[in-house]
C-alpha cells in the first residue's frame, strides 16, 4: 500500500473541501429557493385567509365566525320554513277532512231527497215545494 505524501494529502483535502463547499453551497441555494417559495405560498394563502372585513364599529370581523353566524341564520330560516310547511300540511289535511265531510253530508242529503221524492205522492211534493218558495 502506498502512502501519500504530505503535499498530496493537503491537495486532496483542498480538492475534497472545495467539492464539499460547492455541494453544501448548492444545497444551500436550493434550500433558500424552497424556503422563499414556501414563504411566497404562505403569503398568498395568508392574503386569501386574512380578514379584511370590518364590523360596523370598525373592528375586524372573523370570517369563520361570520360564516357560522350566517349558517346559523339560514339554518333557523330553514327550520322555520319546515315548521311552516308542516303547519300548511296540517291545514290542508283539515280542509280535506272538512271537504270530505261536506261531500258526505251532501250525498246523504241527496239520498234523503231522492228517498222523499220516491216515497211522497205528487201532491205532497207540491206542498213541500210551495212551502220552500215562501
Amino acid at each position: 500500500m502506498t502512502t501519500l505524501t504530505e503535499p498530496v494529502q493537503i491537495q486532496l483535502v483542498i480538492v475534497f473541501g472545495s467539492i464539499l463547499t460547492a455541494v453544501v453551497g448548492t444545497i444551500g441555494v436550493i434550500i433558500v429557493a424552497m424556503v422563499n417559495r414556501t414563504r411566497q405560498y404562505a403569503k398568498s394563502t395568508q392574503e386569501h385567509v386574512q380578514n379584511s372585513h370590518m364590523k360596523p364599529d370598525g373592528k375586524p370581523l372573523n370570517l369563520r365566525d361570520d360564516l357560522d353566524d350566517k349558517f346559523q341564520g339560514l339554518s333557523d330560516l330553514v327550520k322555520g320554513a319546515i315548521s311552516d310547511i308542516g303547519g300548511l300540511r296540517s291545514d290542508i289535511r283539515s280542509i280535506r277532512k272538512e271537504a270530505l265531510t261536506d261531500r258526505q253530508a251532501a250525498a246523504s242529503d241527496r239520498d234523503h231527497l231522492r228517498h222523499l221524492e220516491e216515497t211522497l205522492t205528487p201532491a205532497e211534493l207540491k206542498v213541500l215545494r210551495d212551502d220552500r218558495k215562501e
